[in-house]
């Protein structure tokens, strides 16, 4: 009985001590103290504890690298023109698959690039004749280019942009022998170019207006030794091109002399043009333009700096002969006829006596035709013997493959009439006679006789009125007249 009483209060203990213990739903929470005593500190590292949020990323640990992901195609390569050549739409896309491969796969597809490159500017090189301005349009961007390696880029036409002397000639054939193509030719010689090594140029736009430039900026790209000259004397660079590092950034619009400031370079990294700033360089340096519409003003202006002055001789109003229209007093123009021959043929084109009554003859012509207001004071050279044989001139050719002898043989009679004590520089016209050699010009057609620039080339003419009337037609070339 007692064990039972005593079981049952122990129960009864027990259940009171829980009963008492056990959290009321309704405690309140206890009331902060009003005592300054410090709160206890935690102990963390000097670093405030931000609270997680849900519009925040997870970090990942420390131990744990960040991996950046790049895009498979870096440079996008922008579509061929429609009308572009199958051999630059198949260059596009092989270009496409070069930049979207893995660094490790691309050397495998060099060879086959190399390839397309080359058969690119083979394309190109047709199309120049045919349509420079189309194959401007279809060069590799720049975008491109400047991500390709080394031998790709080397198999593919060139970007040029230079200055030199630019002169549209004008041809007459011979009878029986195919001639040009193009009567009416252009050929550029670079500022820095070897002698020999004009090349034939093809304009479209304004720059067909162009007959003689002593010195010009061209801007443009050449292929299978062509060359296609830009309507602007400037280019403006694509979005996403790099400055040319050698070249000094000028941020002075030239037409508006508005500054546009452009972000800071950064070191060892290329400045880059954007889409929200208008960048065109030239052969000296890159230009800032505050709008766009002011490129086209820009390259006006150069093409007038560079043909000012020029005397541009036209028919007359009731359509007979040629009178100069931007002056207003008479002219005179000296000329110096270089008499010249092969050492292995010695065969003078005609005697002294000949060519002073041809020019005569002439003189009197453009002196009527011209209302009183042009004249010619011819000068004669003694009989120029040039240093190589006849065949060494028939057979030269540029680094491009062209025909340049005609080119060569000038320049070879200028350096010997020179030494005679007749000096080109001090004429404003010349004149190269000679028999047999070269005729041939760069674009394959040949001449009896060519004008262009300062400069007529006589071949194989006969003495009399046949020969007054070529040496008046080439001359008229040398006014620009077509």
């Amino acid at each position: 009985m007692k064990t039972s009483l005593r079981i049952l209060l122990v129960v009864l203990l027990v259940g009171a001590a829980v009963w008492i213990g056990w959290p009321s739903s309704s405690t309140k929470a206890p009331i902060a103290s009003t005592s300054k005593a410090k709160p206890e500190r935690a102990v963390t590292n000097s670093l405030p504890i931000t609270p997680p949020s849900s519009d925040m990323a997870t970090v990942p640990p420390a131990a744990t690298p960040l991996t950046l992901i790049i895009p498979a195609s870096v440079v996008q390569v922008p579509q061929s023109h429609p009308m572009a050549p199958p051999a630059v739409r198949e260059f596009r896309d092989w270009a496409e698959k070069y930049f979207r491969a893995k660094p490790e796969q691309q050397p495998k597809l060099i060879e086959e690039g190399t390839k397309l490159a080359m058969a690119h500017q083979k394309a190109i090189g047709q199309l120049i004749p045919e349509d420079p301005k189309l194959a401007i349009e279809n060069a590799v961007p720049m975008v491109v280019r400047q991500s390709l390696p080394e031998e790709i880029v080397s198999k593919l036409e060139k970007r040029v942009n230079t200055t030199g002397s630019l002169t549209r000639y004008g041809a007459v054939p011979v009878e029986g022998e195919p001639t040009s193509k193009n009567p009416m030719s252009y050929s550029f010689v670079a500022q820095d170019a070897p002698v020999g090594e004009a090349m034939t140029a093809y304009v479209y736009g304004s720059r067909s207006a162009d007959w003689w430039l002593k010195e010009t900026k061209v801007n443009g790209i050449s292929a299978e030794g062509v060359l296609a000259i830009a309507d602007l004397r400037v280019r403006q660079l694509e979005v996403g091109e790099q400055f040319d590092p050698k070249k000094p950034v000028i941020e002075v619009c030239p037409v508006s002399g508005t500054e546009t400031p452009l972000p800071a370079a950064t070191p060892n990294a290329p400045r880059v043009a954007s889409a929200d700033t208008t960048v065109v360089e030239d052969n000296r340096r890159v230009i800032v333009m505050c709008a766009g519409g002011h490129i086209t003003r820009y390259s006006s202006q150069l093409a007038y700096e560079e043909g000012r002055g020029t005397q541009y001789m036209a028919e007359g109003a009731a359509g007979g002969g040629f009178k100069p229209f931007n002056v207003n007093t008479a002219k005179t123009e000296s000329l110096l006829y270089l008499r010249i021959a092969f050492p292995d043929i010695m065969q003078e084109p005609r005697t002294e006596a000949d060519v002073y009554d041809t020019l005569r003859r002439v003189t009197d012509y453009f002196a009527t035709s011209s209302f009183g207001r042009y004249f010619l004071t011819p000068t004669v050279t003694p009989l120029i013997v040039l240093p190589y044989p006849e065949q060494w001139y028939i057979a030269s050719r540029n680094s491009a493959g062209k025909p340049n002898g005609y080119g060569l043989l000038q320049d070879h009679a200028f350096e010997a009439a020179r030494r005679l004590g007749y000096d080109k520089s001090s004429y404003d016209l010349d004149v190269c006679d000679y028999k047999g050699g070269p005729h041939t010009t760069e674009d394959g057609g040949s001449f009896g006789g060519l004008g262009g620039g300062r400069s007529v080339w006589l071949y194989n003419q006969s003495t009399g009125g046949g020969l007054d009337g070529v040496l008046s037609h080439e001359l008229g070339h040398t006014f620009g007249l077509s």
